[in-house]
């Protein structure tokens, strides 16, 4: 497993952050994430305000309930595969059933929902709450994964061509090693 380290300097402290295989329960390092997720997707605290302005979305309200879905069933399934007890045993009293609710609500948009999505929201909603996680899984949804996240995959799939060649190029042992793998592909029927 690899390590992912990188030192932040912030009020004249040094944190470490980042790790595959640290539980970081200190309070001020979840307080430095809630403060760069914002800033690495573009948010100042002025533009979250004008985001849910904007939206008229309510704070105490998860902001998609009432609205359908095409991929509901999909969605419940992989909200019941989130936050489970082996996924998230190290997270203190996290209280599943109103985080399971608030991680639907946050992926009932109108876009279409890609594979893994799910844990990308359940990453914002455990490190930043409901309030920051709903506009920045928004911008996330809109900008990186927008792609991925269309109702089929042909503008992605090109993309595929210059990946492994590019990746042969930067890191000719992951590429053989990759070539060399079984790839999981997670496609499921959004008839339900």
């Amino acid at each position: 497993m690899f390590r992912v380290s990188a030192v932040v300097r912030s009020d004249s402290m040094y944190f470490c952050c980042g790790s595959a295989n640290d539980v970081v329960a200190d309070t001020t390092a979840e307080d430095l994430r809630k403060r760069v997720w914002p800033v690495l997707l573009g948010y100042s605290s002025d533009d979250i305000t004008e985001f849910y302005a904007t939206h008229r979305i309510k704070l105490q309200q998860p902001p998609y309930a009432t609205t359908s879905h095409r991929d509901d069933g999909q969605v419940r399934l992989d909200v019941n595969r989130s936050m489970g007890e082996s996924r998230w045993a190290d997270v203190a009293g996290l209280k599943r059933g109103s985080k399971r609710k608030a991680l639907f609500s946050l992926l009932h948009a109108t876009l279409c929902i890609s594979p893994g999505f799910h844990d990308v929201a359940s990453i914002f909603l455990l490190t930043v709450g409901m309030p920051l996680a709903v506009p920045l899984l928004t911008r996330m949804s809109t900008s990186y994964m927008a792609e991925p996240m269309r109702s089929n995959l042909d503008t992605v799939l090109p993309l595929f061509g210059l990946l492994y060649p590019l990746l042969a190029t930067q890191d000719p042992t992951l590429a053989k090693h990759i070539a060399g793998s079984v790839v999981y592909i997670s496609i499921y029927n959004r008839a339900n």
